[in-house]
């Protein structure tokens, strides 16, 4: 006696071109746009970097390596996306790769992984706005109250970086390291507050002690192409700092 197999009546389903396809990063964010920042650098101050996405699939890339040379080393080419959607590639041997976030990149490591740990903050991109892009640059302060400084009795050069990651300001008094918050609002409104310094002692620190007290009254800024301005509240100049 022999037993007959049933037929199967599994069938393969057409797929429903139609199904929604997953979010990611390429077809749920507004990628498209310029991001910027100052990544950490061995033998300088560090690496201020530009990248430019287009729509069209095409980027274009600027780094300049501060306090040493006023080189811009610029690249422009075709960026790919991996298969999900999540990174971006901006040479075809996959080395430099990028996650792509909200208004964020994040600089990947050899392995294609973000970077951890207490640099982790550093490899950051933060996208631009038509209003904001003065921030993310490295500003060297120049003139205090509308007179030179006279960079020579420094000990460390005087700036300030305008970061977008948690309204922080950065920077050096020419001394000490200096961080504290700021807020923007209208018309060029800006407010610098929770200033600190760390406390060590230079013999010159004149240049130090007016830029911290400039800052102080600092109520607006006027942005250029190469040059940032603050002024108090009766529109009197405060300080004045070039790009790098």
């Amino acid at each position: 006696m022999s037993c007959n197999n049933p037929k199967s009546t599994d069938q393969a389903k057409p797929v429903d071109k139609n199904l929604p396809i997953a979010d990611n990063s390429r077809n749920a964010l507004d990628w498209n746009g310029t991001y910027k920042g100052i990544l950490p650098c061995a033998d300088c101050i560090g690496i201020e970097t530009q990248i430019t996405l287009n729509q069209d699939l095409s980027y274009t890339k600027s780094m300049k390596y501060l306090s040493k040379n006023d080189s811009v080393y610029l690249t422009k080419g075709q960026f790919k996306w991996n298969d999900n959607g999540s990174k971006i590639y901006l040479d075809s041997s996959k080395k430099k790769a990028y996650q792509v976030g909200e208004n964020k990149l994040f600089v990947l490591d050899q392995k294609g992984e973000r970077i951890s740990g207490n640099l982790e903050e550093r490899f950051i991109l933060n996208k631009l706005s038509s209003k904001n892009q003065w921030l993310e640059t490295y500003w060297k302060l120049i003139e205090i109250d509308g007179k030179p400084i006279d960079v020579t009795t420094l000990q460390n050069e005087a700036h300030l970086i305008f970061k977008i990651q948690d309204s922080l300001v950065v920077g050096s008094g020419g001394c000490n390291r200096l961080s504290g918050r700021y807020s923007l609002s209208e018309n060029n409104f800006i407010d610098i507050s929770q200033m600190r310094s760390t406390l060590m002692a230079c013999e010159n620190m004149a240049i130090e002690q007016a830029l911290s007290q400039a800052i102080q009254n600092v109520k607006q800024y006027k942005f250029y192409e190469d040059t940032l301005q603050f002024f108090d509240d009766s529109q009197n100049k405060k300080l004045t700092f070039i790009k790098f």
